[in-house]
């Protein structure tokens, strides 16, 4: 009995000492082993989510180079195409730059805030720049006739001074050509390319002699030289119909002989224009001679 009577004793006093207790630790103890549903199972909240990827376009008429920056998505290269795609992620701030030579190039509602939607509206627009004027400096004329197309600007007339200097502009691709009677020409431009120019240029002008043939009929077989040719090395020929070699410019002259023939050749001596000479026949005729001697009185004839 003594002994039920002290076990009640102790279980009243473990009970005021509970509720004794500071609210702040019977809260800690609640939330130790406050983890259990009423059912006994345990209970956690876990959430996914996956952000959406959209496409960001626009015209590019003009072809020019686009690129991307700011987007989530990496490794997109840059473009030329019309249109123009790229990708970014929702909620990706994207800045677009488009180049073209000679222009200058803007991009359509930059920059773009992806939200939830595809962007179509990225448009670009290029406008070429003013255009510099650049010079090409041309020397060692020759004589020649130097023009120029292909330039848009305005010292395009051609010219047969020593020196003088052309005039072209941004994106123009001009050509020079170099003309002078009986002479080819050409025209070597530094930097080798001007097409399109990009820069001050020179161009030196180059013309080489044309060398026309001289000849004509030699039906008599006569042997016709050929002297004053700046080629060389030309041997007689009594060929029909026969030719020489002469340069433009040249004055030459033609002798034709034959035993027993008085030759004489057309036109000779021949100055060479800037064609050939085909009129230079022979004409050969036989010669006369005398026949003469003393008589003694008796008629002679022939």
């Amino acid at each position: 009995m003594r002994t039920m009577r002290r076990n009640s004793f102790n279980t009243v006093r473990f009970i005021k000492q509970w509720f004794a207790l500071p609210s702040f630790l019977l809260l800690t103890l609640s939330a130790c082993g406050g983890g259990a549903a009423t059912d006994g199972s345990s209970s956690s909240t876990s959430s996914s989510s996956s952000v959406q990827t959209y496409s960001i376009t626009g015209t590019n008429t003009s072809g020019a180079t686009v690129s991307i920056a700011g987007t989530s998505i990496t490794g997109q290269a840059a473009s030329t195409a019309n249109p123009i795609s790229f990708t970014a992620k929702s909620g990706d701030t994207v800045t677009l730059t488009a180049t073209k030579a000679g222009n200058s190039c803007t991009v359509a509602g930059l920059p773009i805030v992806v939200g939830t939607s595809n962007v179509s509206t990225a448009d670009v627009t290029c406008t070429p720049n003013p255009a510099d004027t650049f010079t090409i400096a041309v020397t060692n004329i020759q004589g020649a006739s130097v023009t120029i197309s292909g330039s848009s600007a305005s010292n395009t007339s051609p010219q047969i001074s020593t020196s003088f200097n052309f005039s072209a502009k941004t994106s123009d691709s001009p050509s020079l050509a170099a003309t002078k009677v009986g002479n080819t020409c050409s025209v070597t431009t530094t930097p080798a390319s001007i097409n399109p120019i990009t820069g001050n240029a020179t161009a030196t002008v180059s013309c080489t002699t044309n060398t026309y043939t001289v000849g004509g009929t030699n039906t008599d077989g006569a042997s016709v030289t050929i002297t004053n040719s700046s080629v060389t090395g030309q041997t007689a020929t009594s060929a029909t119909p026969y030719s020489f070699n002469a340069k433009y410019g040249d004055q030459v002259s033609l002798t034709a002989t034959k035993t027993g023939y008085a030759c004489s050749v057309a036109g000779s001596p021949i100055t060479v224009g800037a064609a050939n000479v085909t009129t230079a026949n022979v004409t050969c005729s036989k010669n006369t001679y005398t026949i003469s001697g003393t008589t003694d009185g008796t008629t002679v004839t022939a």
